[in-house]
């Protein structure tokens, strides 16, 4: 009798602890979304607006209307302020996705089940689609910025970003130039 009084207990407390940490849980990764980019923040962070219906538990963001996000490019690092290389790295994603100071720009991001959908800083973590191009690939290949491997790569993207950026360590462009 003891035993099953034991083992009741036991099943119960799972039972509440799952509930209780149910909201705690990592949500899965939701699959691509097209954004309106409000502003580029630097060469590897963008400001977006969510679109309305866009899941906002998947994202654990509260609210179901358009909101405003952090977003950082996944597997790429850009110079900061004041570095070599910050103006440029930053210009050229503007140019890339079109952001003008009248117009949104449409994007589509990518979220990658390798990293999870939130860095570091609590931004969204994606990889930025435009037209067909891969954002990080094309600011890599110029030189712009770094592949970013510190806590590994998607396997989806590793070969395309290291291929990039050797082409771009080869012909010497942007941060790879010799000063």
């Amino acid at each position: 009798m003891k035993v099953v009084s034991l083992i009741l207990t036991i099943a119960i407390l799972c039972c509440v602890l799952v509930a209780c940490f149910e909201s705690e849980l990592a949500p899965p990764v939701p699959g691509p979304i097209e954004v309106k980019v409000v502003r580029v923040v630097d060469g590897d962070t963008i400001d977006v607006w969510l679109p309305e219906g866009c899941s906002s538990r998947l994202l654990n963001i509260k609210g179901d209307n358009l909101y405003e996000v952090r977003v950082r490019l996944a597997d790429i690092n850009a110079p900061e302020r004041g570095e070599r290389g910050y103006k440029e790295a930053k210009a050229a994603l503007r140019r890339l996705l079109s952001v003008e100071s009248c117009k949104l720009s449409v994007v589509r991001l990518k979220f990658s089940e390798y990293h999870g959908l939130r860095g570091k800083f609590g931004r969204l973590l994606a990889f930025v689609w435009v037209d067909g191009t891969l954002a990080q690939e094309a600011l890599v290949r110029e030189g712009l910025v770094r592949v970013y491997e510190k806590y590994g790569l998607d396997p989806r993207y590793r070969k395309r970003l290291w291929a990039a950026e050797n082409a771009a360590v080869k012909e010497k462009k942007g941060i790879w130039k010799e000063k």
